[in-house]
């Protein structure tokens, strides 16, 4: 099973739709998991509008946590607290905006994968069996934009450049 990552969307709208044109292109429109820096409701509004699956959400930094939630609600899974928790295609992820939070959650060993946001930089590494992942940012800022699609059988991830 295919997951898209994406982290550091930032309000902007012609990368998101590029981004998830991309996703679906690659078979990967199931599941969205978004490490947080959206920003604005209108944007979440977006996202859910062009997106085909479920969307799994966690707060950022850019984030204000009342006004984000005021989206539709319906559509999409937010967490609130530190890390998200999900089970997807066999695999145990977290997900959430910190690297140094995220580092911590992977070398518990309790997750086959953790992602995380917040420096806009693509990155992955295995620490121990799980794979520790930075999906790059969405916006465009210090790195180019890009996303990244996570491979459940494999345990692996392939970085898209938009």
């Amino acid at each position: 099973m295919k997951i898209t990552f994406f982290s550091d969307t930032h309000d902007n709208i012609g990368n998101i739709e590029r981004a998830v044109a991309l996703a679906i292109k690659e078979g990967a429109e199931e599941y969205l998991l978004h490490c947080g820096d959206i920003c604005s409701p209108a944007t979440l509004d977006r996202i859910v509008d062009i997106w085909r699956g479920e969307i799994h959400y966690c707060l950022g930094n850019m984030d204000a946590t009342g006004f984000i939630f005021e989206a539709k609600k319906d559509s999409i899974h937010f967490y609130r607290e530190d890390v998200a928790k999900v089970k997807i295609g066999g695999r145990s992820i977290a997900f959430q905006h910190y690297p140094e939070i995220a580092l911590k959650l992977a070398e518990s060993g309790v997750y086959d994968a953790v992602f995380y946001g917040h420096s806009h930089r693509r990155h992955s590494e295995y620490v121990g069996k799980t794979l520790l992942a930075n999906p790059g940012n969405v916006c465009g800022v210090i790195e180019s934009p890009g996303f990244a699609i996570y491979e459940t059988e494999e345990n692996s991830l392939r970085h898209i450049g938009i």
